[in-house]
């Protein structure tokens, strides 16, 4: 069976009726670097993980962490268990602004001023697959532009990877990011730690 990529999976899915007139308000653009994750509780965070997607009763999300962080005190754990909770066969979770915006509240950030995103990720053993998309958000307010990379497979060293933001819009943006795992690449599930996360 052709493998079917998770974030063109995500779109489809995220996909309704937008009104072609954009109701949002632009903000002044943001300063870089832009932090969706530092640390814990950090007033440098933005975004909430609050948008859960397909088999999300199978997902478990820490961002107190304190297991062998990238930096600081705290890192984002999180835990799948690869059960189809919704029959679905994959998860995903989207950081908003604000809480659970699925794009009917005016949330997005300026970030014209960012050239990529940058995410530090390990995995507990390796070999973890997973996928990233910053944007996506649809709806009366919805993202600008959205970008994405993977499936990738993870190391059990943290290591740095980056979604080129070069030729993206970015002036509107209330999606910081969104993870994505299908089942079929994690059929045991998986342990994964992310840090450090920004817009720079």
């Amino acid at each position: 069976m052709k493998k079917i990529n998770l974030l063109c999976m995500l779109l489809i899915i995220m996909a309704i009726p937008v009104n072609p007139v954009f109701a949002i308000t632009l903000g002044v653009q943001e300063d870089m670097p832009f932090y969706v994750y530092t640390d814990n509780n950090s007033k440098k965070n933005h975004f909430v993980p609050s948008g859960w997607m397909g088999d999300y009763g199978a997902v478990k999300i820490n961002q107190a962490c304190r297991n062998n962080p990238y930096a600081g005190d705290t890192c984002i754990e999180i835990n799948y268990t690869g059960e189809p909770t919704r029959g679905s066969g994959w998860v995903g979770v989207f950081w908003q602004n604000p809480e659970n915006n699925w794009g009917s509240k005016d949330g997005g950030f300026n970030l014209s001023k960012a050239k990529k995103v940058s995410i530090m990720a390990r995995g507990a053993k390796g070999g973890e697959m997973l996928e990233f998309k910053m944007g996506g958000i649809t709806g009366k307010y919805p993202d600008s532009d959205t970008v994405g990379i993977g499936p990738l497979a993870l190391t059990s060293e943290w290591k740095e990877y980056t979604i080129d933001l070069t030729d993206a819009e970015l002036f509107y943006i209330s999606g910081g990011l969104v993870f994505a795992a299908s089942r079929m690449d994690n059929p045991d599930g998986f342990v994964v730690y992310l840090d450090e996360i920004k817009y720079e």
